[in-house]
């Protein structure tokens, strides 16, 4: 984990923070592979949250790529509650 991380991880949030890390490429994960790391079955939750601006993201050659530090910026907005 890196030194950022003070708080200590929910354990779905830490499965899921490490999913998404073995899926980054340069910083960079794609829809299916977030989706993977969330244990979704559709597109939609992910694709709906880049929508809104969630987590950042742009279209490369016709496919989304989110940036990983948003998708963790994310993961540290809902692991809050676990530390209060």
């Amino acid at each position: 984990m890196p030194a950022k991380q003070q708080q200590k991880d929910m354990p779905t949030i830490a499965r899921i923070r490490e999913r998404v890390r073995r899926s980054s490429h340069g910083g960079d994960i794609s829809v299916p592979d977030c989706q993977a790391a969330f244990g979704l079955m559709s597109p939609n939750p992910i694709l709906s949250r880049i929508a809104n601006g969630t987590p950042s993201a742009a279209k490369v050659l016709g496919e989304w790529k989110i940036d990983v530090t948003s998708v963790e910026l994310y993961l540290d907005r809902i692991n809050k509650e676990y530390n209060k």
